[in-house]
């Protein structure tokens, strides 16, 4: 049914339901009546049958008064509780008012997003999930008002304002699985007129306007030691003594409207995982590169022992440069793979930091003096381990041409010296003495 009508494979759960239905109204051989009639003891109707997969017009539930009073979908299946139907309504053309690329260069402009979140309040409305959008909207307007995040004001004489706009976002639980649905109501920043209204009175500051408000904090007791790590509105607790993380807790509560989660298992996209009797704890983001494997159709291609092979050399030369090849490169996301792994690069995977430097910029392979075949510049690169773990890791292109590997290498050991100095002296800021020879 599926191949049929053509639609993504990812409805296989409502060719599922649909066919389930059909084989419990249908007559057989087996018995007189059909299963739907055993069980609820009256005949089914087949009024309401539709064919699955066809395209149906369904009208609009919301809209401006000149828009299309109905809309173009596709029949998936029928509720379960009423009778009633689901459809797919296809993504609507946005492109109004903005700029077309050149056609050599538009697969640079393809999205590294790996969801299909709606982009506005009509597509909330039109989805299946359109009473949750509605529900984390009501949440989210109940937590702004008892927060008194804005004071109501009558409007200044001359004064427009920019307007507001719904932000949704599916949250992804460890396993790539929808555990709960957010929305965000915005200003229009866009629309502001630059430079209008901002007063900067840096002379009037006690601190820099360019510093950022701490993420970490902690609280010491005797021998015992919490942390606490502050990411927007996610937090993770970290300490040595159970009670006195408990004792945190409930005085955050009472400050904070807050969900406690339990034992931290997932955050920002990284699964957490743990062996306490190897004393292992460690992070993966395996959820999110199965889905960057499947988007660019590599998940059952034959796995790798090295990131890149050896001796793979990369330049501009490479680039294509003839019609044919410009029109063939149109078809290939190249920016956009490349782009799909760099959060993995920078929060759990050093082994494919060096490979994601070089193919960002056409580059061949930098483990030497004056490298790279474009400019003649060497690679930097570095790794930190904290008692047997990778904190820290670097791969990147110099900034300016070394005249010799000495210099080359000084430049290296010169950023890798900066690095070692701010994590020194920011663990040290948590209470933490290390014996390391960085004096």
């Amino acid at each position: 049914m599926t191949h049929f009508t053509e639609l993504p494979l990812s409805f296989w759960g409502y060719t599922l339901e649909t066919v389930a239905r059909l084989l419990n109204i249908a007559p057989s051989k087996t018995v007189a009546q059909t299963p739907y009639q055993i069980w609820h003891g009256k005949p089914a109707s087949y009024k309401h049958l539709r064919v699955w997969g066809s395209p149906r017009y369904v009208k609009r539930l919301i809209g401006d008064k000149l828009d299309l009073r109905s809309s173009l979908c596709r029949f998936i299946g029928y509720l379960k509780e009423t009778i009633g139907y689901y459809f797919m309504t296809p993504l609507s053309k946005r492109s109004a008012g903005v700029p077309q690329p050149l056609g050599r260069y538009g697969f640079l402009g393809m999205t590294g997003q790996l969801d299909n979140d709606p982009k506005t309040y009509g597509e909330a409305m039109s989805e299946i999930d359109s009473g949750k959008w509605l529900e984390a909207m009501k949440s989210k307007m109940d937590s702004m008002s008892s927060n008194q995040v804005w004071k109501l004001l009558d409007r200044p004489k001359d004064v427009r304002p920019i307007g507001c706009k719904w932000v949704y976002k599916r949250k992804i639980g460890a396993d790539g699985e929808v555990t709960s649905f957010k929305a965000k109501f915005v200003a229009k920043g866009y629309n502001f007129a630059r430079g209008h209204g901002q007063v900067h009175t840096d002379y009037a500051c006690h601190n820099s306007m360019n510093d950022f408000d701490p993420c970490v904090y902690k609280k010491v007791s005797g021998s015992s030691i919490v942390f606490l790590v502050l990411y927007v509105d996610d937090i993770l607790l970290i300490g040595n003594d159970i009670k006195m993380l408990g004792d945190t807790k409930a005085w955050l509560s009472t400050q904070f409207s807050m969900k406690d989660l339990g034992e931290a298992s997932y955050i920002l996209g990284i699964k957490i995982y743990r062996d306490r009797s190897k004393r292992i704890l460690g992070m993966t983001e395996n959820s999110y590169i199965e889905k960057v494997l499947k988007r660019f159709k590599m998940k059952h291609s034959k796995r790798g022992f090295l990131p890149m092979r050896h001796g793979v050399k990369l330049s501009k030369n490479q680039s294509p440069k003839t019609d044919e090849k410009l029109k063939r490169m149109l078809d290939i996301p190249y920016a956009s793979a490349v782009g799909s792994i760099q959060y993995v690069a920078k929060c759990t995977r050093p082994d494919i930091a060096y490979t994601l430097s070089i193919t960002s910029r056409y580059q061949p392979w930098a483990g030497s003096f004056q490298s790279d075949d474009d400019d003649a510049k060497s690679q930097s690169g570095f790794v930190f381990k904290l008692s047997g773990s990778v904190v820290a890791w670097k791969s990147s292109k110099q900034d300016t041409t070394a005249d010799s590997t000495t210099e080359a290498k000084y430049k290296v050991t010169s950023e890798a010296a900066k690095e070692v100095v701010w994590m020194k002296n920011y663990i040290e800021e948590l209470g933490v003495y290390l014996a390391l020879p960085s004096q």
